[in-house]
């Protein structure tokens, strides 16, 4: 939420786990979680990021974002962080 944080382009896929994390979470105890609140308001900020329309990066960047996400398995929060299921 900070004004001086720079995104770059190498930052999205990062950014398209941590809203997959915390979506998938949301359907189970997101609002149990202490300060559900910001987590909501997370993922409305990188879903404006991620709107070519109306964020700084194109399309095509962010299906490539979304692409490279599908391969990562990292721990952002650890609190909503549930693995990779095999």
């Amino acid at each position: 939420f900070c004004r001086n944080v720079v995104i770059l382009k190498e930052h999205l896929p990062v950014l398209c786990v941590y809203r997959s994390q915390i979506i998938s979470i949301e359907g189970t105890n997101l609002q149990d979680l202490p300060h559900a609140h910001i987590y909501d308001k997370t993922v409305a900020v990188i879903d404006q990021l991620l709107d070519p329309e109306h964020g700084e990066f194109s399309g095509e960047d962010i299906d490539e974002a979304i692409a490279i996400a599908e391969t990562l398995d990292i721990i952002i929060d650890p609190i909503v962080y549930r693995g990779v299921m095999n």
